[in-house]
């Protein structure tokens, strides 16, 4: 069974020439051990007393052929190094830019750790089939007929048994290759499962900790452990069994053609150079096939780990790329949702024949009790999620015939959690454009009074792993420097103070605030008293607007707004008379 697989052909296509230089280079190296070899076994009849050798002309053969050998070992090792370079960097594009063409898509249809699994070790268990596998399947059709003609002349019966069973030993190895990809396919799929647990349960350590489950999680952790072990040990054990078979054929066809050749020798029907010539390129006979078995063991590897990498790139966005984009002028309709339906199952809706209105240049609340729907209208603001029915425009324009890079600079996001990535402050707004000025940073900075963090180190400031240094409201702060620094006229606050202290809660609010002068708004917050200043508020009930308007209207409606306007009043001032 030879691993042939189209998919991996196809995504070949772009290092077959390094995949036919190795083969090249191997070719020659071959060849010019068949020189050595030869040069020496006339040597050796120079001296036995066969005439018609001149010995010092042999030897600077044998030393030149060295010498363009261990170049081609080198050039050998160069060329695999090229090949699986423009492999990696080729498919950690590709998978990079499936997940930005996915968005929220690929944690829903395949989740991170998936993602991580195929785009690492995957791809480092693909890179040994197009370096190693692919180049050695060419060579071994090519080398043993060149040996195969250069053993016939002095003995075809032995070179003969040893074609014969060098074509035969890999369809006998077939057997348990078949064995091994199915095994190998249960192998990735159980270390699938264990990397993600060990993934999440890194995530989850604080979490597991304060229930005491860390324990009980450490020994599911072992145990999965262990399954991963046994399926590795039931893979080598299948692996020993085909190694044994494949040596026994090896091993038995070169004893048979040194019994031959020795025989021809005694009887006098080949002179000694002739025999040790052809014994020894009959002991290199089955190197070919003997490396094409061994990189098969890694290539099958490669091979069930590609079954991950393209069930992950043949995803399909649930929305179809557009390039459209948004027409110059002050459109004063900004965002619009019409009878907007959504539904995360296909049978119950989670936001229902919801419409609303965000003029530009406006302040709109979205309010409600948790689960009411608010961050899922937020995901479908972002286009994170297409609607089930209705639909949302941006100043007119669908949102599904506009350009996700379009979206992205026109409506900005500051989540309930702002991720900060490792390195300084800099780092962290670069991100949103690289030729920002300092000047221009620091001023964003100053905005959301953010100066005590930037001390003697500046732009320069580390913010730890993950932003470990920092505080949760720092952490927000950031995130809202980021949407400054974006420019975008439309900035959706996701419950942006959640997690934050008291102090830069109110930091944020004022910055919230004074935005509200020059950007259009919407503003997801569980602080009612925050949002009374806003043009428009809208309170969510069951996935539907239950009311609407301006907060002096709401509170004299005395619904759902007003009730939980009280609700809140008592906390907050039972709160302060406990502190």
């Amino acid at each position: 069974m030879l691993l042939i697989n189209k998919q991996l052909l196809r995504l070949a296509k772009h290092s077959w020439g390094w995949i036919i230089a190795i083969v090249i280079t191997k070719l020659v190296v071959m060849l010019s051990f068949m020189v050595i070899i030869s040069a020496i076994s006339k040597l050796i009849g120079s001296f036995s007393g066969e005439a018609g050798f001149d010995f010092s002309s042999q030897i600077v053969i044998a030393m030149i052929s060295s010498v363009i050998g261990l170049a081609g070992n080198l050039i050998l090792g160069e060329v695999k190094y090229r090949c699986t370079a423009n492999i990696r960097i080729r498919l950690r594009h590709d998978i990079y830019q499936k997940m930005l063409d996915l968005e929220m898509d690929y944690l829903v249809k395949m989740g991170t750790s998936r993602a991580v699994t195929a785009s690492i070790d995957g791809i480092e268990a693909l890179e040994k089939y197009f370096s190693e596998y692919l180049p050695d399947l060419i060579y071994c059709f090519i080398a043993p007929f060149i040996l195969f003609f250069r053993i016939y002349p002095y003995s075809g019966y032995a070179a003969c048994v040893l074609l014969v069973l060098s074509v035969t030993v890999i369809p006998a190895n077939a057997v348990f290759k078949k064995l091994m990809a199915l095994l190998r396919k249960d192998y990735w799929d159980t270390f699938d499962k264990l990397n993600e647990y060990f993934l999440e349960s890194l995530e989850g350590m604080t979490t597991l900790k304060l229930m005491n489950r860390d324990e009980d999680r450490a020994e599911t952790l072992r145990t999965r452990s262990f399954n991963y072990y046994y399926m590795i040990v039931k893979t080598m054990r299948v692996s020993f069994y085909s190694t044994l078979l494949t040596q026994a054929f090896i091993y038995g066809g070169i004893l048979w053609s040194t019994f031959i050749i020795i025989g021809q020798c005694a009887k006098g029907a080949i002179v000694l150079s002739s025999a040790f010539y052809a014994l020894m390129l009959a002991f290199t006979f089955f190197r070919p096939v003997q490396d094409l078995i061994n990189t098969g063991h890694t290539a099958l590897n490669g091979v069930a780990a590609a079954g991950n990498i393209f069930s992950f790139l043949d995803l399909v966005p649930a929305r179809a790329p557009v390039d459209g984009s948004l027409p110059e002028g002050d459109n004063k309709d900004g965002i619009s949702l019409e009878n907007v339906v959504f539904s995360y199952d296909g049978e119950r809706n989670a936001i229902d024949g919801v419409t609303i209105k965000v003029p530009k240049g406006n302040t709109v609340a979205l309010v409600g009790p948790s689960g009411c729907g608010k961050s899922t209208l937020v995901n479908l603001v972002m286009h994170f999620n297409d609607v089930s029915s209705g639909r949302i425009t941006l100043e007119g324009k669908d949102l599904r015939s506009i350009s996700q890079e379009e979206l992205r600079k026109r409506i900005s996001l500051v989540p309930q959690s702002t991720y900060i990535f490792s390195g300084t402050v800099e780092d962290n707004l670069r991100i949103v454009d690289a030729g920002v000025s300092n000047e221009r940073m620091m001023e964003v900075l100053r905005d959301v009074h953010l100066e005590d963090l930037i001390g003697k180190d500046g732009l320069a400031t580390d913010v730890g792993e993950g932003g470990s240094k920092l505080s949760g409201g720092q952490k927000q702060k950031i995130g809202i420097a980021r949407a400054l620094l974006s420019d975008a006229d439309y900035i959706v606050f996701d419950e942006a103070t959640s997690n934050v202290d008291a102090a830069s809660e109110e930091d944020i609010w004022n910055c919230i605030h004074a935005l509200s002068n020059t950007k259009t708004l919407l503003i997801i917050s569980h602080r009612l008293s925050t949002v009374r200043n806003a043009d428009m508020i809208y309170v969510m009930s069951h996935g539907k607007v239950a009311e609407s308007g301006d907060h002096d209207k709401l509170i004299s409606l005395d619904g759902i707004y007003a009730q939980l306007v009280r609700e809140q009043s008592v906390l907050e001032n039972y709160g302060r008379r406990t502190v």
